[in-house]
């Protein structure tokens, strides 16, 4: 069985020692009503100058989008490619 797409990136983010926090609809069955959905929203404490670290653990992997920064915060994207999808 391929590997939890939710579980890769917890493992990684903890291999490179990045602080983080699940949100979205990942925490809905544990806090409120259940939803199905096939993504999941992680977000890291850390400067966006280190985000270099994200993309080298991740770009072999996944798609990563680098960070947009605005209003002194950034946003980026890591999408995982076919291989590691959610089981459904």
């Amino acid at each position: 069985m391929e590997e939890d797409a939710a579980a890769d990136v917890v493992r990684r983010l903890e291999a490179l020692g990045v602080d983080y926090c699940i949100t979205g609809s990942e925490t809905l069955p544990r806090y409120g009503e259940p939803r199905q959905t096939a993504g999941i929203d992680i977000v890291l404490a850390m400067p966006v100058r280190e985000f270099g670290r994200i993309r080298d653990a991740f770009e072999a992997d996944y798609v990563v989008n680098e960070p947009i920064v605005a209003r002194g915060r950034a946003m980026a994207s890591v999408v995982a490619q076919s291989g590691l999808a959610r089981p459904t």
